[in-house]
């Protein structure tokens, strides 16, 4: 692949954001083919510039938004805050006067909208002196799809869309202005674009029914781009496992209706009716806890939380435990949506417990892994059922045998680079 591609992605190399890991993987592949790549990102992301990579990192004007950036780049004490400070006599200036505009055309929305303001004569710089084939547009905040739509009209290379969440979406609007707003950028991305991604059918099914004249350019791939490959070699060999428990991990945040309310609910009728002992799990948590049950948690004997690591380190660590936990939202949200960390549990050739709300991503962990079993997240007596299966399929000793079947996420993620004039 001989292309040369614009990358905007306002995150990339943040440690535990989503958004970042998606584009991460991506640009990964993107090195390993060769391909010349230029990333227009945020100030605060934190990414290494290599022959094939170049990284332009552009400041967000709203004071709350540099604010944010400022933060993320504190992160690293290694890195040279020399920019940072270099910014703040602008950010004093119009910082407070952009955040007042951006909060009354959005009515207090936040997609980072004031970071068009660096990153489109930056886009636009890149377009006007290289030669550029595709431009990738990916997030995250929807600011990069609008860089990439107002760029396009000056280039005649392809424009891609791939939104990781739909802009429109039963529990995303919060008011019919907004969802009036929202619909227009939609329409004005898709229409302007060569391709538009989203990441299940149903997505892509929706977004079809809403712009029906632009239906050809709406598709949808699912996510995941790099796979890692765990080696005892790559071990974290200081992390002992829980050898008289059976351990299931679930990496990432939980909050709202993503939580372990009901699951909870269900293992302590297991206990109760003494099909599962007390003292045989352990549920582990990798990440952030924000749930409104979070100190009834912390009070179970059997749930533990582990703080925020990096995505290779929480992989590592992850490697050690019996079975992975895949928790969707109970609302409809989850059947347009596919959780990123899919890949690296499928990657990781354990056991999947998913409580889950999306026959797209049940199809999917079904076929691809074995050792998967699913519920409706919703359903108290399914999920009694999966954790039995989960713990039966551990005691048996047959977790060294499963072999994962993965969709081959490098291949299909250069497809998408493949646009038909």
């Amino acid at each position: 692949m001989s292309k040369r591609v614009l990358f905007i992605s306002y995150f990339t190399g943040v440690m535990g954001n989503c958004p970042a890991e998606w584009a991460d993987d991506k640009l990964h592949v993107l090195k390993n083919e060769q391909v010349k790549t230029y990333v227009v990102t945020g100030f605060g992301s934190s990414a290494q510039d290599c022959s094939r990579i170049s990284y332009l990192k552009c400041p967000s004007i709203a004071s709350d938004d540099f604010q944010y950036e400022s933060q993320l780049m504190a992160r690293d004490i290694n890195r040279p805050q020399i920019k940072r400070f270099l910014m703040l006599p602008i950010i004093f200036v119009f910082g407070g006067l952009v955040k007042w505009l951006t909060d009354k055309i959005t009515r207090g929305g936040s997609s980072q909208w004031s970071w068009i303001i660096t990153a489109f004569p930056v886009a636009l710089y890149i377009i006007l002196t290289r030669k550029i084939d595709v431009i990738f547009c990916t997030g995250g905040p929807p600011s990069a799809h609008l860089v990439g739509s107002l760029i396009s009209y000056l280039s005649r290379a392809q424009l891609i869309h791939e939104f990781q969440d739909p802009l429109i979406g039963s529990e995303i609007d919060r008011s019919r202005l907004k969802r009036k707003i929202t619909m227009l950028f939609e329409k004005f991305f898709i229409s302007r674009g060569n391709k538009t991604v989203f990441v299940t059918n149903k997505a892509s099914l929706d977004a079809k029914l809403r712009h029906q004249l632009w239906a050809d350019k709406i598709t949808y791939c699912y996510p995941g781009a790099r796979q890692f490959k765990i080696t005892p070699e790559s071990l974290d060999l200081s992390v002992e496992a829980l050898s008289d428990k059976i351990e299931i991990v679930h990496l990432g945040t939980l909050y709202g209706s993503r939580n372990l309310d009901l699951f909870f609910e269900a293992l302590d009728e297991l206990y109760a009716e003494k099909r599962v002992k007390a003292g045989d799990l352990a549920i582990v948590n990798i990440g952030s806890v924000y749930c409104n049950q979070k100190e009834e948690y912390l009070r179970r004997k059997d749930f533990s939380v582990l703080e925020e690591m990096s995505r290779q380190e929480a992989i590592q660590r992850a490697s050690k435990a019996d079975a992975m936990l895949i928790v969707q939202h109970a609302d409809s949200r989850s059947l347009e949506t596919i959780p990123y960390k899919s890949y690296d549990y499928l990657n990781l050739n354990r056991p999947i417990l998913g409580l889950i709300d999306n026959p797209e991503l049940s199809s999917l962990l079904l076929k691809a892994q074995r050792g998967a079993a699913v519920a409706d997240g919703k359903s108290k007596t399914q999920i009694k059922s999966s954790i039995l299966q989960i713990i039966l399929l551990c005691k048996n000793g047959k977790v060294s045998s499963l072999k994962a079947q993965p969709l081959n996420i490098v291949s299909q993620f250069l497809s998408i680079l493949k646009v038909e004039n």
